[in-house]
């Protein structure tokens, strides 16, 4: 039974018959008092309208320190000044989180600094919150602080951050606040008649998962939700990056068809998974952490969507965004609820929050390792967003990349608790999926992503938890695409995929013949054609100058010799780390020659696409936009490479 439109279905005057028909529940859930949710309130996020003061005029800066293998996000002083936070959150149960941290440029010449913390109480005057002495032999280490605000005025206060030291001149210390946040606890019920959960955690490869045999303890929550639902072991990305796999993911399109990455974004002739909800009587919202997101046709379908981070801040973090997709769902509404949550704490530079960064690199014994030296991926501008010098080798830089695994882990398992103690899980549908992978000199090519099809890069993890947790456990192995996830949720509601959805419901027999999964690398043209045993990639279709000068940016003499540009056939089932090259191959020549005519009508219906949309304009980024996608490691060109468009302002395109 399809269903359309009439959101009064969904209400308390839901039929019994209808409500049966409907495995998905369409009938209120019992009634829970509200639970606390945990919220925060990241000061760094709200830097608009501090008041600062700074005698030397050294500056008062945002920036993000390591110390020891503990990276924070933290405020920068040159004491003695202060900061004023005006109307931050307080109360009896709202507490200050900070980590001071006392750096200096001549450690023989350091006397020390006081970090004091107060606020306005009641009547207006200060409250002292915190004293701290740090003296020089204390110096390059976070010291992590707690402090109750009850006594500050409220709900809202004003917080000063002030730093003295001993000396007239301070000689060369500098202050540090690291991670410094506000909790406190809000009270929030769901009631919602069915909900659907996709959540995508950007730049996460499958096999870092416990749940896909990775090899640390990195993923506990979500090893419990693939205990609840359906585990793909073989799941396609469409591209090795963020645009077009999302854009895929949200259309059940090719980007050949969508060309979501070029202007004007998504063409508005192919339906977005939202529209196609809100059109049958859902609540929709979409709670993004990329600028990538913000523009490009994404939003539509959303009623409430959230994108773009503060200024100079390049995102917000699963901390943040999670409150946000909670809160949402506990505003009254009698119809059904569809959520796209977007995570970015996986993506490089790989700078884990606390407690989760350093958890894997401290203990990191210094192999003898295959691994080039860093310093060898230094030389190609696209890695310097990642900060190499921050790793000692490429492992090191791994366990960095499982630390932000493990940290928006955590941020999803709140989450689902929150919507268990809430009685709304066992009823909901949630999907935990990826955009792309990420390449860790898998192949002795390179790091990062967006230029490769290799496994690497496009291969991603899929869990489907099904309303009433049915199927649990069960395991798929055969290929499946993210393609199929749009046409997998309209399937399991009962709704009718438009015509337009290139995908299948994974809900449903798969075909006798399998699937086949076909993709683009943007960057460089390359087109993959992959099958359950073979995978076909095609010749890059822009120059490699070209697509050094776009998105490698190497220094003057580096090699790039190591990147190979030509046609691949390869043989999964006996080769799957792809290491030889079959595609001259007189015995595999049928399958070549099969695969590369599947390429080749892929190019062509990217070409018609584009013919059609040339005249339309493309999408402009802000200032700020522009700065975020920049300290992600995103390189802005002038025109999109081997998009043959003319126009002035194009979209970004990915420098890893």
């Amino acid at each position: 039974m399809a269903i359309h439109g009439d959101a009064a279905r969904y209400g308390r005057a839901c039929a019994a018959a209808a409500c049966a028909a409907i495995a998905f529940a369409c009938t209120d859930p019992p009634p829970l008092p509200p639970l606390p949710l945990d919220e925060v309130y990241d000061l760094a996020h709200h830097l608009d309208g501090v008041q600062k003061v700074d005698p030397g005029g050294m500056g008062l800066e945002l920036q993000w320190h390591e110390l020891g293998f503990d990276g924070r996000t933290a405020l920068l002083q040159h004491p003695p000044s202060r900061m004023r936070f005006p109307a931050v959150p307080s109360g009896a149960e709202a507490s200050l989180h900070l980590a001071p941290a006392l750096l200096s440029d001549d450690a023989g010449r350091s006397d020390g600094a006081r970090f004091v913390a107060s606020c306005r109480d009641a009547a207006d005057g200060v409250v002292e919150l915190l004293a701290v002495d740090l003296a020089p032999e204390m110096a390059r280490r976070w010291h992590d602080r707690k402090v109750a605000l009850s006594r500050c005025s409220a709900p809202t206060t004003d917080l000063e951050l002030r730093t003295t030291c001993g000396s007239a001149s301070c000689a060369s210390d500098w202050a540090l606040w690291g991670d410094p946040h506000i909790r406190w606890v809000e009270y929030l019920a769901i009631r919602r008649p069915a909900l659907v959960l996709l959540i995508s955690v950007d730049t996460l490869r499958a096999d870092r998962l416990g749940l896909y045999g990775g090899p640390r303890p990195v993923s506990p929550h979500l090893n419990a939700l693939a205990s609840d639902g359906i585990v793909f072991k073989t799941v396609l990305a469409p591209s090795p990056w963020t645009i077009p796999s999302h854009a895929s993911l949200l259309t059940s399109s090719h980007p050949q068809r969508h060309l979501a990455h070029e202007a004007p974004g998504i063409s508005p002739s192919l339906p977005t998974l939202a529209e196609v909800l809100r059109n049958a009587g859902w609540d929709t919202a979409g709670f993004v952490d990329s600028p990538f997101l913000v523009g490009y046709g994404f939003p539509r379908g959303f009623q409430h969507y959230e994108g773009d981070p503060p200024p100079g801040v390049p995102r917000r973090g699963a901390r943040q965004t999670r409150a946000g997709v909670l809160r949402w769902l506990a505003q009254p509404s009698a119809r059904p609820a569809f959520v796209f949550w977007h995570i970015m704490d996986v993506h490089g530079p790989y700078q884990a929050r606390a407690p989760f960064g350093g958890r894997f690199r401290e203990t990191l014994e210094v192999p003898v390792s295959a691994y080039p030296p860093l310093s060898s991926f230094a030389d190609l501008g696209a890695h310097a967003y990642l900060g190499l010098d921050r790793f000692r080798h490429v492992e090191d830089l791994i366990a960095a990349y499982d630390e932000g695994i493990a940290a928006a882990d955590a941020e999803i398992g709140a989450a689902l608790q929150f919507l268990r103690d809430a009685g709304v899980y066992d009823r909901a549908l949630i999907i935990v999926t990826s955009d792309h992978g990420e390449d860790f000199y898998d192949r002795e090519t390179w790091l990062g992503h967006g230029l490769f099809l290799h496994e690497a890069e496009i291969r991603v993890p899929l869990i489907v938890k099904l309303p009433g947790n049915r199927r649990a456990g069960e395991r798929v192995r055969r290929m499946t695409r993210l393609i199929d996830v749009a046409p997998t949720i309209l399937d399991v509601v009962e709704i009718d995929a438009p015509a337009t959805f290139a995908g299948r419901a994974l809900t449903r027999p798969p075909p006798r013949e399998g699937d086949t999964a076909v993709g683009i690398s943007t960057n460089t043209g390359a087109v993959y054609v992959r099958t359950d045993e073979w995978k076909y990639v095609s010749a890059w279709r822009v120059p490699l100058h070209e697509v050094a000068a776009q998105n490698l940016l190497p220094a003057q003499g580096v090699s790039l010799e190591r990147f190979d540009t030509s046609e691949q056939l390869w043989s999964l089932a006996s080769d799957p780390g792809e290491r030889q090259n079959l595609i001259a191959a007189p015995k595999w020549a049928a399958q070549r020659d099969e695969l590369r005519s599947v390429a080749e009508e892929m190019i062509r219906l990217e070409a018609a696409t584009r013919e059609v949309r040339r005249e339309l304009q493309d999408p402009a980024l802000t200032a700020d936009q522009v700065r975020a996608l920049q300290a992600l490691g995103y390189f802005l060109s002038p025109s999109p490479v081997g998009q043959g468009t003319t126009s002035s302002a194009a979209p970004p395109t990915p420098g890893h």
